[in-house]
């Protein structure tokens, strides 16, 4: 396994990158902590002209919350809908990795805290 910085010239390629801002509760932004974590990959695929896709996991929310996290997406950068909206996500389907995977050059894991699930965006994603 590589870090984004040793995967080579990343110019135009599409790039996934699964991060964990299950942050939301009450219908705010709790804590920016895990947002903030993740913004130096973000900023450093976009320093480097990769096209990049952002996919996360909410829990117990309600219908447009992943909404207040567009605020934190860096320019030009797209925000996948909530994952957990599919249920091959906690069922780690193979279907949905591949649905997911699908038109991605490279897949990043900057979602360390949700690392342990196996999930279809944390597991299947890689296979």
């Amino acid at each position: 396994m590589k870090t984004i910085r040793e995967a080579g010239d990343v110019k135009g390629k599409r790039v996934l990158v699964r991060v964990d801002w299950n942050v939301i509760k009450g219908g705010k932004v709790s804590d920016e902590f895990r947002i903030k974590a993740s913004l130096p990959t973000l900023e450093f695929l976009k320093s480097v002209g990769a096209e990049v896709s952002i996919a996360t996991h909410l829990e117990d929310v309600q219908a447009g919350d992943i909404e207040l996290l567009k605020s934190y997406v860096p320019e030009g950068m797209t925000l996948l809908p909530n994952l957990r909206d599919n249920p091959g996500e906690k069922e780690n389907s193979e279907e949905f990795a591949k649905e997911l995977a699908q038109g991605f050059d490279i897949f990043v894991n900057e979602a360390f805290s949700a690392s342990h699930r196996e999930h279809a965006s944390i597991v299947g994603v890689p296979k």
